[in-house]
């Protein structure tokens, strides 16, 4: 087993030992905010479900209503760690690993921070990869670890409640405070009623964000590694209202409106514009310390990489979703002696089916920075959130 490996599982196992859950913490809310409308049953924050399905992506890029899903639960750092324990299939050899993904914010402040408009300033440090027990069979050997400044800012997505709507609210929420289990509460015909008054007072939202990233990347064991740093920019758009053009057009969610629609689990053919796929553009300089498959070629210089990643995720049914990422990577101004080894371009794209007890399946094909060749992935495993 390789000692990143074996020293990870370890700090996971003693973590898995200690870790304890802290009451959830409630904030003041305004009386004409949207919280203040949203009773809480014990045992089940109505504010986090509300806004949880909503959102329908718990990746997006959006940090504005992020905040209010935040509670302070056991050790805080954990609480952005995504462990996924997988069996990897490539080439006819398997392996037993994990990916592992972690993102934190240090410091989040807002320079403007009203309804409609939000423009704030963050710093965060994240990491991402898959570590294989066999090391030597490691189909997506690429390890991520950055620390990025980020100015970002948010337009739309609010809820615009008039009195009557207020009122509607009010009496829907006298009968869903009765409920005391989230089984009961997907199923009950008042919470879907609630739930689709709120997303149609959502108006559509924007958010960007540009950072400056210094980041390091290499294999899992550290043999191949290079410091790359530069700028990245997203770009998030979510039409939260489905009854809106723009989330008619998502044509990326259509195979996927008609699976719930033919399934039931939508009553109508809906695509959703809170599915929009995520654009990430960055463009960066990278400087190889060692292992650099270029050198091989007569090239160890540093060199600028642009690279285009995009995003999907939408829900099948209550209890499954699928994801979709694409990634690119090239390197600009290569050498003849890179470009003949076909090393000056990366293309790499992942499809997952993920159910809601943690168990997934994902089919990848292409190859990402430090692969010599396309290799096609089979992964099954389980993912886990502390």
């Amino acid at each position: 087993m390789d000692s990143f490996a074996a020293v990870f599982l370890a700090l996971v196992f003693l973590l898995f030992i200690v870790q304890e859950k802290a009451l959830c913490q409630e904030s003041d809310v305004s009386l004409d905010s949207l919280e203040s409308m949203l009773p809480l049953p014990p045992g089940l924050s109505l504010l986090e479900e509300t806004l949880a399905g909503i959102l329908e992506d718990p990746e997006t890029l959006n940090k504005v209503l992020d905040t209010y899903l935040r509670s302070d639960y056991g050790w805080k750092v954990l609480k952005e760690l995504h462990l996924q324990f997988k069996t990897f299939h490539a080439d006819s050899a398997t392996a037993l690993g994990f990916g592992y993904s972690f993102q934190k914010d240090i410091s989040t402040r807002y320079f403007t921070k009203n309804t409609v408009d939000r423009i704030g300033q963050s710093i965060s440090v994240s990491a991402t990869g898959n570590v294989a027990f066999r090391r030597m069979i490691n189909p997506q050997d690429f390890l991520n670890a950055d620390v990025s400044v980020h100015i970002f800012g948010s337009h739309g997505g609010v809820v615009k409640v008039t009195d009557e709507v207020k009122d509607k609210l009010n009496a829907l929420e006298d009968e869903l405070v009765l409920i005391e289990d989230q089984e009961t509460l997907n199923a009950s015909p008042v919470w879907k009623e609630f739930f689709g008054i709120v997303q149609k007072n959502m108006t559509t939202q924007t958010y960007w964000d540009i950072a400056a990233v210094g980041a390091l990347e290499s294999d899992q064991s550290f043999r191949t590694k290079q410091y790359v740093y530069g700028l990245d920019a997203g770009l998030d758009v979510k039409a939260w209202n489905r009854n809106t053009v723009l989330a008619s057009v998502n044509v990326f969610d259509w195979p996927f409106a008609a699976i719930r629609w033919l399934s039931g689990y939508d009553n109508e053919f809906i695509p959703r514009g809170s599915t929009i796929p995520t654009l990430l553009l960055g463009i960066k300089q990278v400087a190889p310390v060692s292992g650099d498959p270029r050198s091989l070629v007569g090239d160890g210089s540093n060199y600028a990489r642009l690279n285009v990643e995009v995003s999907f995720k939408t829900p099948i049914s209550s209890d499954a979703h699928f994801a979709a990422n694409f990634r690119y990577f090239k390197e600009l101004g290569a050498s003849q002696g890179v470009k003949a080894a076909n090393l000056d371009e990366q293309v790499f794209f992942t499809s997952a089916l993920t159910l809601s007890n943690g168990l997934f399946a994902s089919y990848s094909t292409g190859r990402l920075p430090f692969d010599a060749r396309d290799d096609q992935i089979y992964e099954l495993g389980f993912q886990f959130s502390f």
